[in-house]
C-alpha cells in the first residue's frame, strides 16, 4: 500500500508542483466504497455478487428449448441482470469520482503555476497527474458504456424470453380450455 503524506509533510522527490500522489482531499473525493460498506453494515444490504454460472445469452435455437430450460435460461439472465446492475452502479461512481479527481487535480495546478489562464491550461493539462487522471476517467467511462450496453442487452434477453414463456403459457391455457369443450360436449352428447 502506497504511504500517505499529510498535510504538512513535506512532498516526495520528483513531485510535481508539490502536488502528491494522493491527497487527502482527494479522498475525500473517493467515496463509493465508505458508502456501499455503510448500507451492508447499518442497514443489513447485500448486494449480489457474480453468479456462480458462466453470463448467459440467447442461444440461437432458443424456440427449440423445453419449458424447464427456458425457465432456467431466464433465471440465469436475471442473476446477471441483478449483478450488472451493481458493476454498472460502481463504474458509475468510480466514473464520477475520477471526474472529480481530474477536476481536482487541474484546478490545483493551474492555481500553482504562474501565467496568462492559457498558460495555466497549458500546464496543467500536460501534468503527469492529471494526464493519469484524465486516463483514469477516461478508462472508466469506457467500462461505464460497455456495462450500459450489456445492461440493455440483458434487459432485452430477458423480453424475449419473458414473451416466449407468456406465449406458451398462453398456448397451453388454449389447449386445456379445448379440451374441456371437447369433454364437455363429448360428455353431454352421451346423454
Amino acid at each position: 500500500m502506497p504511504q500517505r503524506y499529510g498535510v504538512f509533510d513535506p512532498p516526495p522527490a520528483g513531485s510535481f508542483a508539490g502536488l502528491r500522489v494522493k491527497d487527502e482531499t482527494e479522498d475525500r473525493l473517493r467515496v463509493a466504497d465508505q458508502v456501499k460498506q455503510e448500507l451492508e453494515d447499518s442497514y443489513g444490504m447485500v448486494f449480489p455478487g457474480r453468479p456462480k454460472s458462466s453470463m448467459a445469452s440467447v442461444p440461437s435455437d432458443l424456440y427449440n428449448l423445453s419449458n424447464e430450460d427456458l425457465g432456467i435460461l431466464f433465471g440465469d439472465l436475471t442473476q446477471w441482470g441483478a449483478y450488472i446492475s451493481v458493476v454498472t452502479a460502481q463504474v458509475s461512481l468510480a466514473f464520477t469520482e475520477a471526474k472529480n479527481v481530474q477536476e481536482f487535480r487541474r484546478k490545483k495546478i493551474r492555481l500553482e503555476v504562474e501565467g496568462t489562464n492559457d498558460a495555466k491550461d497549458d500546464q496543467a493539462d500536460l501534468n503527469p497527474m492529471v494526464m493519469e487522471a484524465a486516463h483514469d476517467f477516461a478508462f472508466q467511462q469506457a467500462k461505464l458504456t460497455l456495462l450500459k450496453a450489456l445492461k440493455d442487452a440483458n434487459e432485452e434477453d430477458r423480453k424475449l424470453i419473458s414473451r416466449i414463456i407468456t406465449l406458451r403459457e398462453g398456448e397451453m391455457n388454449n389447449e386445456k380450455r379445448a379440451s374441456s369443450v371437447r369433454n364437455f360436449k363429448h360428455r353431454t352428447s352421451i346423454r
